[in-house]
């Protein structure tokens, strides 16, 4: 019987221990007096890890204007067509130029027209461990990829266009892609 207390009891300890230990733990801080200032600044653990973060790349842009200011070129939106839930953005690369991003949704399907100056690829579609535009050289006319998605790529004066589709058949792929002529 004392055998079996001494056990019970050598397991609640443990068990305490190791809960106060992660438990009870507190960030760990550290202060910092500036010498501009007699201000000091606390700064935990984990706001230092939130200031080691990637920043995002992507910046929301209000229309068509704001990307084409960013990116130095006349991206156009598909004339004529009813399109919803559209959203323009830029995706900005340090090492690159800044890639247009625009997506929209038409008769059902959702598209993303990107535009840069860059010959590299800039289609942010993955397929077999690649990109889609890995390995093709020039224009590419419209592609079924494995997913079911159809993708092309066009190069205007030194500008490439990347057109990605899910959800959409190759007539409407086709009549966007004509409305951007």
């Amino acid at each position: 019987m004392k055998r079996i207390i001494s056990v019970f009891l050598a397991a609640a300890i443990c068990t305490a221990a190791l809960g106060l230990t992660a438990c009870g733990t507190k960030p760990t801080e550290s202060t910092t007096t500036t010498p501009e200032s007699s201000s000091t600044v606390t700064e935990t653990a984990d706001t230092a890890e939130d200031a080691n973060q990637i920043a995002n790349p992507i910046t929301q842009r209000a229309n068509l204007d704001e990307v084409n200011e960013v990116i130095g070129s006349a991206m156009k939106r598909p004339a004529d067509l009813e399109l919803t839930n559209e959203a323009w953005s830029t995706i900005d690369d340090e090492e690159k130029n800044h890639i247009g991003q625009y997506t929209f949704t038409y008769n059902g399907g959702s598209y993303t027209l990107r535009a840069a100056k860059d010959t590299g690829d800039i289609s942010g579609v993955w397929e077999n461990g690649t990109t889609l535009g890995n390995g093709r050289e020039g224009d590419v006319t419209a592609i079924t990829t494995e997913s079911g998605g159809i993708w092309s790529r066009w190069f205007d004066g030194d500008m490439q266009y990347s057109l990605y589709a899910e959800g959409a058949t190759m007539d409407d792929y086709t009549a966007v892609r004509a409305a951007m002529a």
